[in-house]
């Protein structure tokens, strides 16, 4: 195998590690997912259109250093050198069961040769870098990443939208360009000057985002960021996401012992309800002290369709420090528009078995997601339905969300850590407490 093909097999492995099996099924945000992962966990952005072609073998010469090392630390290699000691595939043995997929070295009768080779390589790279190190140590020392700094202030508490100052100062950094990125959204994404020192950003929604320093397209420093809301807060936005939102004034969202928004309010607010739209009803406290690695979370809940549409959704949002916790159940028949993420997993309905967190979502049900230790069980109607056991803890819970493509009634709701403390308990029997 040569080392265009091991780009090919390393970023398929990636898409695969990401619930991607077939690369000719994935979407246009499926690979933007695959950049923003691998930006997220190296620092180094590699561009959807760059993640195509290194796919599907479409280059003609080799990708820097530098991109060839983001991939391969990404799959937990060392560097890339260190990926091609072993060349890896695919394997077949895929199971919706364990969400898994398998890496399987390929055997070598002339391995042991290859490795010694490889050796060899690697005590001469240590030469020649060892070398490079001693004339060039100054100019290492130059960059000083430790040296930047970044902070942040809210200009007002718990208000939608909420304007942040970024503090920061990277004077002593050596780099070609500076940017801050306020979100996993790089579209959020406004270069800085070097010799400036703030940037104010406004945030549209409420949530826990981790806004990011960058040099070049390295991220130097980082910092959570949390827009709280002061009771629950809706608002709606377009059926891809990708809108800014609008917001919907309810005065009394609590009514005959539920909590929800119907086409009245709708209306009021001036939403052309012939159009599709998701429905978003947040809760972000200023403070919380729940973790997500142990809690208990529990409602009862359906949906009314603004318009006729063939897949209902409800997708449950446990808003974390880290990273994300949340699944979208469909209407039956639906089941490849599934959505879900706990911890580093993410999945793809298309791509994924996501039948089990099928229901009909315009009907009562009693929905419960239990967190043991990052082994997070679902329960429909007090029945389990899926399970799984992931890695990377989600951090602290923040808030929670729920969206859907119609308007939820919530007749209960209640979330705690598995110690007693409770983040949010109500029967809605009366207005909010």
């Amino acid at each position: 195998m040569n080392e265009r093909d091991s780009v090919k097999n390393c970023l398929k492995s990636i898409c695969a590690k990401n619930g991607f099996l077939d690369n000719l099924k994935m979407t246009q945000r499926d690979y933007d997912l695959i950049s923003r992962l691998i930006d997220e966990e190296t620092g180094i952005l590699i561009s959807v259109s760059t993640i195509k072609r290194l796919i599907f073998g479409d280059f003609t010469k080799m990708p820097q250093i530098a991109t060839l090392n983001a991939i391969a630390i990404y799959l937990g290699y060392k560097n890339w050198n260190t990926y091609k000691l072993e060349t890896v595939t695919i394997a077949d043995n895929y199971s919706p069961e364990n969400n898994k997929t398998q890496l399987t070295p390929i055997e070598n009768p002339f391995r042991k040769t290859i490795l010694k080779w490889k050796l060899l390589e690697l005590l001469g790279v240590a030469c020649v870098t060892i070398l490079f190190g001693i004339f060039s140590l100054s100019s290492i020392r130059s960059i000083n990443f430790d040296k930047a700094e970044f902070t942040i202030k809210r200009t007002t508490q718990n208000s939608i939208p909420n304007s942040v100052i970024f503090n920061y100062n990277v004077e002593s950094v050596d780099a070609d360009s500076f940017f801050i990125q306020q979100s996993w959204d790089r579209s959020r994404r406004v270069k800085i000057p070097k010799n400036g020192n703030a940037l104010t950003d406004i945030y549209y929604e409420p949530g826990f985002h981790i806004a990011k320093l960058y040099a070049n397209n390295q991220i130097i420093k980082t910092i959570g960021v949390k827009i709280p809301t002061k009771d629950w807060f809706f608002y709606a936005k377009s059926n891809d996401f990708s809108s800014l939102p609008t917001y919907l004034k309810v005065d009394n969202y609590v009514s005959d012992g539920k909590l929800g928004i119907n086409r009245l309010d709708l209306m009021e607010n001036k939403i052309e309800m012939e159009v599709e739209k998701y429905y978003y009803y947040t809760f972000y406290p200023l403070k919380s002290e729940v973790n997500s690695e142990n809690f208990s979370f529990k409602t009862r809940i359906k949906m009314n369709p603004v318009k006729d549409n063939y897949c209902p959704f409800i997708l449950y949002d446990i808003g974390c420090e880290k990273q994300a916790i949340f699944f979208k159940s469909m209407n039956y028949g639906c089941e490849g528009e599934g959505l879900a993420q706990f911890g580093e997993v993410f999945a793809d309905g298309k791509n994924m078995d996501l039948s089990a967190l099928a229901y009909d979502p315009t009907q009562w049900n009693n929905v419960e997601i239990l967190v043991k230790e990052n082994q997070v069980t679902i329960f429909f109607n007090k029945k389990k339905v899926f399970s799984y056991q992931y890695k990377q803890s989600a951090g602290s819970i923040e808030g929670f969300a729920f969206i859907s493509n119609g308007l939820c009634e919530i007749d209960y709701l209640e979330l705690n850590d598995l110690n007693g403390n409770v983040f949010y308990k109500n029967q809605f029997d009366k207005q909010l407490q």
